[in-house]
C-alpha cells in the first residue's frame, strides 16, 4: 500500500507539476494576451488621438478661413461704403464751392463767370441727386442768360459746354427751364 501511496504521490506530484506548468503557461498566455490587448488599445487610442487632432486642426482652419472671408467681405463692403460717403461728401462740398463762386462772381459783376460756375454746380448736384441745388443752378443759369445778356460774353466753347451740361444734367421735370436755356444758348451759338 505504501507503494500505492508513493505511486499516487508521484502521480499527484506529476499532476501538480503539470497543473503548475499549465498555470504558468496560461499566466504567460494571459499576460501575452493582456499585453497585446493593452498594446492594441494604446495604438488605437494614439491613432484616434492623432486623427482627432488632425480633424480638429482641419476644422479650425476651415472655420478660420470662413471667418477671414467674412471679415474680408465686411471690410470690402465697409470700404465701399466709406468711399461712397467720402465721394458724396466731396461732391456736396464741390456743389457748395461752385455755388459760392457763382454768387461771388455775380456780385462782382461777372455774369459770364457766374454762369459757368452755375453750370459746374449743376453738374455736381446732378451726380449726387440734390434736387434743390439742381433747381437752384438751373434757375440761376436761366436768370443770367435772360436778365444779364451773358450769352454775348461767353465764347463758343463755353456755350457748347453749357448746352451739354444742361442737356445731360437738367431733369425732365424742369422741362420749361431746360428748353428755354437751350433755345437761348443755341441761338447765341448760331450768331458766333
Amino acid at each position: 500500500m505504501e507503494n500505492a501511496v508513493v505511486g499516487n504521490v508521484g502521480v499527484v506530484d506529476k499532476i501538480l507539476n503539470l497543473t503548475q506548468n499549465l498555470l504558468q503557461q496560461q499566466s504567460n498566455i494571459l499576460t501575452f494576451v493582456f499585453g497585446i490587448t493593452a498594446l492594441l488599445l494604446a495604438c488605437t487610442w494614439l491613432w484616434n488621438l492623432f486623427i482627432a487632432r488632425r480633424k480638429m486642426r482641419n476644422e479650425i482652419q476651415r472655420q478660420i478661413s470662413r471667418i477671414e472671408k467674412g471679415f474680408n467681405n465686411k471690410a470690402v463692403e465697409l470700404e465701399k461704403a466709406i468711399n461712397k460717403k467720402l465721394k458724396d461728401d466731396l461732391l456736396k462740398h464741390e456743389v457748395e464751392i461752385n455755388r459760392l463762386f457763382a454768387l461771388t462772381s455775380k456780385q462782382a459783376g461777372l455774369p459770364d463767370i457766374s454762369t459757368t460756375w452755375w453750370g459746374s454746380a449743376l453738374k455736381a448736384s446732378s451726380k449726387i441727386g440734390n434736387d434743390l441745388q439742381i433747381r437752384r443752378a438751373t434757375n440761376n443759369i436761366l436768370y443770367n442768360l435772360r436778365e444779364t445778356g451773358v450769352c454775348g460774353l461767353l465764347d463758343k466753347e463755353k456755350i457748347s459746354w453749357l448746352i451739354n451740361i444742361v442737356k445731360v444734367h437738367v431733369p425732365e421735370i424742369l422741362y420749361n427751364e431746360k428748353d428755354e436755356i437751350l433755345k437761348l444758348l443755341e441761338a447765341e451759338i448760331k450768331k458766333k
